[in-house]
């Protein structure tokens, strides 16, 4: 008696040579197909030689732990390089230049140089800190009269920019960079105003080099004016940057001017001390040093009446802005002290102090070099 397929009992073992019904394409008769011929259509027979249920582990698969080896960490990225060169993870380089130095793919030198971006930069990031300005000289005068410390430098201008690198029309660069403004020089002549400092001699820049056209710009600082019987006025940068550098502090017939800060620009120089027309002899101002400098943030010490020299300015951390340096303090009885020099990168020049006829006034720090900074990503 014919029966249904339903009607079957259950085969005890199933085989690659097992033979099922099947109908043909053209529905007009059963064939029969073995189970090896079905399991043949499946897509996938086997997972790294194994069949099943399947589970798999790193060394089932041939050469993954030798590529992930090959990879870097998560820390690995961002690396900072000061002459340049290939992050381990390849995400990033930073180049950086500045007066006496530049990566060695670059050419030039004394703050010129010609650098090509790589050609396989996808963008690059160009930061730019211009030159401090030098702080001024302290005024030296006759007894009874007001004698004023000299201004503080300001401090260097800070400009961020990202270009995609497609943007570009050429991937050769010219890179400028800026020396700090001279501190003005001691008054060794009796009843002078002191001498102004200089302002920063170039600011730092970079440029297309085949063209001249200006990608970005951090302008340099002016310098502090020298002391009169008011005291000379603080320098600041002139023109406008992503962050300006901040002015430095003016002198004074009495304590010198405090510079302010900032947390990305450089800061100004502290004013220089000044003697009152009671001859009373003053402290130079204080600078400023960023959280980010090296040695920490905090207040820079003024020059202590009785001619004290300004605190040195904090140099900054891998290319950032430093701060300026503290002003001198004056002296009735001694020469007056001098400005301490504003630090790499930007810092502006502290203020001199004041002096007595008879002894040298305190000449001005010098302003901090400009720095520039590019970070090329991959």
């Amino acid at each position: 008696m014919a029966k249904t397929i339903t009607q079957l009992p259950p085969a005890s073992t199933v085989t690659a040579t097992t033979v099922l019904p099947a109908d043909n394409a053209a529905a007009t008769a059963t064939e029969k197909v073995t189970v090896a011929q079905i399991v043949g259509l499946a897509p996938v027979q086997a997972v790294a030689g194994r069949t099943g249920n399947v589970a798999l582990a790193v060394a089932d698969i041939g050469g993954l732990q030798t590529a992930l080896d090959g990879k870097a960490t998560a820390g690995a990225h961002g690396s900072t390089h000061s002459a340049g060169g290939t992050d381990a993870a390849t995400l990033c380089d930073t180049f950086i230049f500045t007066r006496s130095s530049a990566p060695a793919s670059a050419s030039g030198s004394n703050g010129s140089y010609q650098w090509s971006v790589p050609a396989t930069a996808k963008f690059i990031t160009l930061d730019c800190t211009g030159p401090g300005g030098g702080g001024g000289s302290g005024r030296r005068g006759a007894a009874g009269t007001a004698r004023g410390g000299g201004g503080g430098g300001g401090g260097g201008g800070r400009t961020i920019y990202e270009f995609p690198t497609s943007e570009l029309p050429s991937l050769g660069l010219s890179v400028t960079v800026g020396a700090g403004g001279a501190g003005g020089a001691a008054v060794a002549t009796n009843n002078l105003d002191g001498n102004a400092g200089a302002g920063g001699s170039l600011s730092a820049s970079v440029a297309i080099a085949n063209t001249g056209d200006v990608l970005a710009i951090g302008y340099a600082a002016t310098g502090g004016g020298g002391g009169t019987t008011a005291g000379g006025s603080g320098g600041f940068t002139a023109w406008s940057t992503t962050y300006p550098g901040r002015p430095g502090g003016a002198g004074a017939v009495g304590a010198g001017g405090n510079a302010d800060w900032s947390v990305q620009a450089a800061s100004g120089g502290g004013g220089g001390g000044g003697i009152s027309t009671t001859d009373v002899a003053s402290a130079g101002g204080t600078a400023m040093s960023r959280e980010i400098t090296r040695g920490g943030g905090g207040a820079l010490p003024g020059g202590a009446a009785g001619g004290g020299n300004g605190t040195a300015g904090a140099t900054a951390w891998a290319g950032g802005s430093g701060s300026g340096g503290a002003g001198g303090g004056a002296s009735t009885s001694t020469a007056g002290g001098n400005g301490g020099n504003g630090a790499a990168y930007g810092g502006g020049g502290g203020g001199g102090g004041a002096s007595l006829n008879g002894f040298n006034s305190g000449a001005g720090g010098n302003g901090g070099d400009g720095v520039v900074r590019i970070t090329v990503w991959y």
